[in-house]
């Protein structure tokens, strides 16, 4: 009976540390699968815990079909502060041998990408815009974009 109750406490330990302890996660679709320019996705979060550690991911739906092995985003930063910053960044969908990076199910697929590893936030309000920045008006098969902020380490050492 005590090897049982050694073997379950042992379980549930492991299954806790197994964990993750996200702290945002957003999805947003998009109308129709079609991104147009005009089709800003906001993402707004508020940091209160700045000792700790984040890993922050976007997460593409997009259809199994789609045309394209990345994706062209302009992406704006407004700070606590309200300074922005804006980069565009290509989001590789495929690895080097063009197959689809993440889980595809029918005929859907879900593309993670790191977006910041092991970054520390500032406390306030932040929002992150994302808009498309490819050469057709209108992308047709990108479905959504979902922010997930994970918490990787507790009180981060100096």
């Amino acid at each position: 009976m005590a090897r049982l109750l050694f073997f379950l406490v042992c379980v549930v330990l492991f299954m806790n540390s197994c964990k993750k302890d996200i702290v945002f996660d957003k999805e947003l679709v998009i109308k129709n699968s079609k991104w147009s320019y005009n089709d800003t996705l906001n993402f707004d979060f508020d940091v209160k815990v700045t000792e700790d550690i984040y890993d922050m991911y976007l997460i593409i739906g997009h259809d199994e079909n789609f045309g394209f092995q990345n994706l062209y985003t302009k992406v704006t930063t407004t700070f606590p502060n309200d300074e922005k910053n804006s980069d565009i960044i290509s989001l590789n969908l495929t690895d080097n041998m063009g197959s689809w990076n993440g889980e595809c199910s029918g005929s859907t697929c879900y593309c993670p990408i790191l977006l910041k590893k092991e970054t520390r936030f500032l406390p306030g309000k932040y929002r992150l815009e994302f808009s498309q920045y490819s050469r057709s008006e209108i992308i047709d098969g990108i479905n959504s974009l979902e922010l997930k902020i994970e918490r990787v380490k507790e009180k981060a050492s100096e």
